[in-house]
């Protein structure tokens, strides 16, 4: 074969190969790209592929439905999530698996809907992304499992198996973020806004976790201590010292209403 007929013949063959398909079966929404080794004049061309499935969860007052994924080195998917409940979630966590061959690896997008305009509504859609895979042992991801691992509803109640243990994550964040409230009202009731003013100063507020508590509880805590401490020096950076006392007023979240 000429080097320009076999030219031609790679390009469309690669075209061909890059082509993919959304099937719908039973309860389950499939991305599928065939895997597809061939091979041209000696010249291996390799196609990876992998499937993405959400699970049924008949009784999840969160319905996850498949809107997109896009078939890359580093897989991207796009979903579509509605509260199919009659009460409000103020946070919520969405569990995936990544399966090779030989091994598998987990991870969550795990969000705090820590305002009264960001709670998701009965009834309400929203989209959700999620990105940043890891791949197990540099294998080919063979599939991706999605699914609702985690809910807590505007009155306290929560809905799933929490396998990632969620209902930690958001104690210990609460109690940072009010560990830091604590903090920096002690301090302007002693000394004022210029006090405050000092602390700001500080590569850190001086709080520390309370022992004897779970991994995830205190990641938690240093996630909800970073968060009020960012907001109070970005507000002090603004040199309205007045705005100070709005943020230790506000409520972390939904949860911690003042």
């Amino acid at each position: 074969m000429k080097a320009r007929t076999l030219h031609s013949y790679l390009r469309v063959m690669s075209a061909l190969l890059g082509a993919g398909s959304l099937l719908l079966v039973c309860s389950y929404f499939v991305l599928s790209n065939p895997q597809d080794k061939r091979k041209v004049e000696g010249i291996g061309i390799a196609k990876s592929s992998f499937q993405v499935l959400v699970k049924s969860q008949p009784d999840s007052p969160l319905l996850v439905t498949l809107s997109k994924a896009k078939n890359l080195q580093e897989p991207e998917i796009d979903l579509l999530l509605q509260n199919q409940g009659d009460r409000v979630v103020r946070a919520y966590t969405i569990g995936h698996e990544v399966v090779s061959e030989h091994s598998k690896a987990e991870g969550i997008n795990f969000r705090n809907l820590r305002t009264v305009e960001s709670l998701f509504l009965p009834g309400e859609a929203r989209a959700e992304s999620i990105e940043g895979f890891t791949q197990p042992d540099s294998e080919p991801i063979e599939r991706i499992n999605i699914y609702v691992d985690y809910l807590e509803f505007d009155n306290g109640t929560t809905w799933g198996l929490d396998k990632f243990q969620s209902a930690e994550l958001l104690a210990g964040q609460r109690a940072g973020a009010r560990a830091v409230l604590d903090y920096l009202n002690e301090i302007r009731k002693e000394g004022g806004a210029m006090a405050l003013t000092k602390v700001g100063k500080l590569n850190n507020i001086p709080i520390s976790p309370p022992k004897n508590q779970s991994a995830q509880w205190l990641e938690g805590f240093r996630s909800g201590s970073s968060i009020l401490e960012e907001q109070f020096r970005a507000v002090l950076k603004t040199g309205n010292l007045k705005e100070t006392e709005t943020v230790l007023r506000r409520p972390f979240d939904t949860s911690d209403r003042r």
